[in-house]
């Protein structure tokens, strides 16, 4: 798999206070949260994915051919491409360790409360979802929570509202505890159907390297208010992703081996691209 090492444009990395949901034990000493401003930027990228041309359906009568003489014409049978079945995987893991139902900001308030709402990215509760917005056209934002781990299985629903090009949104994985050391796997989908797996590997320099490039799915809905749900599963050096419950790609890593989650974001050519998670839950598989 090629590796692409680019500068992006930089933007803010926080650090979440310990709350949580009830039932779900919160760390002992939570960390403060801070700010970190990258130093370099990059201009942003505009160009927008053209739709995907739809497959063409299986014919629904089978043509036959007649002979003049001999034995019977007999007419061959079309046996259809079998279907790729999703898979629920966090039955795979049992009960999760955290469900967050979005009824409350317990879990990404900052340590001295409140959620953000910066130059960069606002966050607010309210009707049962988190409502994200990245306002910067073409920055990377992330945000992160407190719930940290190795192995760990993460999924959230999705629903997105105008929402084209390279806008994009989803996870930064195995981050640090700090801040100012922001860095992780990030998974992103983005508005015109596709994926991507990349690694943050520093903000000073902005250090943003190519483990898949965007990659249309057909199991990522495309386009506005759609809902998507996005997964990833981490195991050891194995990355896997999902997009509502279909395995869409594999990838073998081995530089950051634990750390905490949090929400990554883009906020494409536009700007001010505003998203919605209805639900987000986690299971701890170390």
């Amino acid at each position: 798999m090629k590796q692409t090492t680019i500068a992006l444009i930089a933007l803010l990395s926080l650090v979440l206070s310990a709350c949580s949901l009830p039932g779900v034990a919160a760390p002992a000493e939570p960390t403060a949260t801070e700010f970190v401003l990258p130093t370099e930027t990059l201009a942003p990228t505009a160009t927008d994915t053209p739709e995907p041309t739809p497959t063409q359906a299986l014919p629904t009568e089978t043509p036959t051919e007649t002979a003049t003489a001999g034995p019977p014409t007999i007419t061959p049978t079309v046996t259809p491409t079998a279907t790729e079945l999703p898979i629920v995987v966090g039955e795979l893991f049992g009960t999760p360790d955290l469900v967050d139902e979005m009824n409350n900001d317990g879990n990404w308030a900052s340590a001295s409360g409140g959620l953000p709402n910066t130059s960069n990215i606002l966050l607010a509760m309210g009707s049962g979802q988190l409502h994200v917005t990245a306002k910067q056209a073409g920055f990377d934002t992330w945000w992160f929570t407190w719930p940290q781990a190795g192995d760990q299985y993460i999924e959230m629903d999705v629903d997105t509202d105008s929402c084209s090009g390279k806008a994009a949104y989803g996870f930064i994985l195995r981050g640090p505890a700090d801040a100012a050391n922001a860095r992780g796997y990030v998974v992103q989908f983005s508005c015109d159907g596709e994926y991507q797996l990349a690694r943050l590997d520093s903000v000073s320099p902005y250090t943003y390297t190519i483990l898949i490039d965007w990659t249309e799915s057909p199991n990522i809905n495309a386009g506005s208010e759609q809902t998507n749900t996005i997964g990833v599963h981490l195991s050891g050096d194995i990355i896997t992703l999902y997009a509502n419950n279909f395995k869409i790609a594999e990838f073998e890593d081995d530089t950051f081996s634990s750390g905490r989650f949090g929400l990554f974001m883009n906020g494409g050519p536009n700007g001010n691209f505003l998203w919605h998670i209805e639900r987000l839950r986690w299971w701890n598989l170390d």
